[in-house]
């Protein structure tokens, strides 16, 4: 939740507004996208080793939950989205340690 909060109430939303009025809506939309999308997989990578497939994997939840955001105004679609992508996560993986 806290990571909804952060790069997509605040990060996502004060690039989009420094953007908006001199690149338009949809330019200051996709910056913002890719730079909160981006910095969501950094922090990741910081406190853990990330291959690639994994990397790509967060950039698209964090691509989606912050389109989500844009396209709605509101971010609680992005919370929502983010909780079940981890639920979903930690199932595959119990599912997977439960059977080796």
């Amino acid at each position: 939740m806290v990571e909804e909060l952060y790069f997509r109430a605040v990060l996502l939303v004060i690039i989009f507004q420094m953007l908006r009025k001199s690149l338009g809506m949809t330019a200051a939309g996709a910056t913002a996208l890719l730079a909160s999308s981006g910095s969501f997989v950094i922090l990741h990578a910081v406190f853990g080793s990330l291959l690639l497939a994994d990397a790509l994997q967060l950039f698209l939840v964090g691509a989606a939950c912050s389109l989500l955001v844009l396209l709605t105004g509101r971010v609680w679609g992005a919370v929502i989205l983010h909780v079940v992508y981890n639920i979903v996560l930690i199932v595959i993986m119990a599912v997977g340690a439960a059977g080796a």
